[in-house]
């Protein structure tokens, strides 16, 4: 990870006026968006030291990793860890608008879903009873056995949905480049199919980027759907597609945040650590949480949008 702090490309791109005409009618106040960071890139990191460089680095929120290698695992926190979970949060004043887990959907997979589901909405409940955080996955599949796994994805995304309707949580699922949803059309069929406003979308951009979908069509598809937004970034090389940090990508910032105000989203977006990224010999956490906060944070002056304060 290159230590370098210095603003990049896209960074700078952030601070030249807008192109995109201000909107005819926009609502009175202005959208309030959250910035977080999730600890996926924070795998080997004790959970107290990585809640506290997150909110060091100026960040007003994170999203959890709940899969199973990770320090949040829920079936493995014992009472006394949940806790000490719940009292750094009060601690750091860190928000908790999401956490993640890897839910992939196969023949055989529902049971195990289901239970990890219950385990995650009940540590949701327990660490913000008033406003318990999503809960955000990807499906997993292969892009080219859509048609003959679309039928199985819905059948288990009913019963996710049935479960979460029982323990008042949200789940999102994420279109993902090479899954079977890898794309906005994909992913709105399934929530036709589906039909339920405890499903929702978290939007991925570099996944449409792969796709490939344009950053405005694909936003403004899935606007009405989106439960949470992750931000990571991509490019192209000569040899294919690259993963980056976001702000470190071909991402246009300054038009996607100016979209989201447009649009009246009034969520949270959370910068994600690929771990094409994390798994690199060298990587930094606090490196990369710091810039990739230095990178996006000048959005929001640029977008007129309000950031979500401190719990």
């Amino acid at each position: 990870m290159n230590s370098d702090s210095t603003m990049t490309r896209r960074s700078l791109l952030l601070t030249a006026p807008l192109a995109l005409a201000a909107p005819l009618m926009l609502r009175s106040a202005a959208p309030q968006i959250g910035f977080c960071l999730g600890t996926y890139g924070m795998r080997d990191l004790p959970i107290e030291t990585a809640l506290r460089l997150i909110a060091s680095a100026g960040y007003d929120g994170v999203e959890l990793a709940l899969m199973p290698e990770w320090q949040c695992d829920p079936a493995k926190m014992s009472k006394a860890d949940r806790g000490r979970l719940r009292a750094l949060l009060r601690d750091t004043r860190l928000a908790l608008p999401a956490m993640n887990d890897v839910l992939f959907i196969t023949t055989d997979s529902r049971g195990r879903n289901l239970e990890r589901l219950r385990f995650a909405a009940d540590l949701a409940h327990y660490l913000v009873p008033k406003s318990p955080p999503v809960i955000e996955t990807t499906l997993g599949g292969k892009t080219a056995d859509w048609p003959g796994s679309r039928d199985m994805i819905a059948e288990e995304l009913r019963s996710w949905t049935d479960l979460a309707t029982q323990h008042d949580v949200t789940v999102c699922f994420k279109p993902h480049a090479g899954q079977a949803i890898h794309s906005s059309a994909r992913a709105l069929e399934m929530l036709r199919i589906v039909n339920s406003p405890r499903l929702k979308i978290c939007y991925d951009y570099c996944h449409m980027f792969a796709a490939p979908e344009p950053l405005e069509g694909s936003l403004r598809a899935l606007a009405p759907h989106i439960g949470f937004i992750t931000l990571k970034d991509a490019r192209r090389t000569n040899t294919g597609l690259e993963l980056v940090l976001p702000g470190d990508g071909d991402t246009d910032y300054a038009l996607y945040f100016r979209l989201l105000k447009e649009l009246g989203y009034r969520g949270w977006v959370a910068a994600e650590v690929t771990s094409m990224i994390w798994r690199e010999p060298g990587y930094d956490p606090a490196v990369a949480a710091r810039r990739a906060y230095a990178n996006i944070a000048p959005a929001w002056k640029v977008a007129g949008l309000d950031r979500k304060s401190r719990t």
